[in-house]
């Protein structure tokens, strides 16, 4: 189970997250001995899935994890990589890596919140009100 801490780790900015979700070169995808080849970490988590334990277990021993290689040497994400480089077991390994997915692409579809537009905006609104209520209350003062 993911650490809250860790978990928290897990935003990034959405250009970023976006360039970890996009399919990497196809000299650079991960290739399972039977053919099939890993190009994000979508497909890393689909493949995860379904792959029996008997072809996951040559990948991941004591003494390796080439999927936590790939996503270090490949993807980038460093982030991913601590995560699964103590990871055994392939059912674990999934989970972690569709909660990955799932962050990085909430991330990618966040549009950034420019500071000093948002700014700009909450004075604009504040100078508005003001105005408003300022000549609201010259009408009602000069009403009564």
């Amino acid at each position: 189970m993911l650490s809250k801490q860790k978990e928290d780790r897990m935003n990034t900015a959405p250009q970023k997250a976006a360039h970890l979700l996009r399919d990497v070169p196809r000299q650079h995808t991960f290739k399972l001995h039977l053919g099939t080849e890993i190009r994000n970490l979508e497909e890393l988590a689909e493949v995860l899935d379904i792959m029996s334990d008997s072809t996951f277990h040559p990948h991941v021993t004591a003494q390796k994890n080439d999927f936590a290689t790939w996503v270090r040497e490949v993807i980038h994400d460093d982030e991913l990589v601590e995560l699964l480089q103590p990871i055994k077991n392939r059912k674990e390994m999934v989970r972690v890596v569709k909660a990955r997915v799932s962050a990085l692409e909430h991330q990618a579809s966040t549009d950034p919140v420019d500071a000093k537009e948002f700014m700009q905006t909450g004075l604009r609104d504040f100078a508005i009100g003001a105005v408003v209520g300022v000549v609201v209350g010259i009408g009602i003062a000069w009403i009564f």
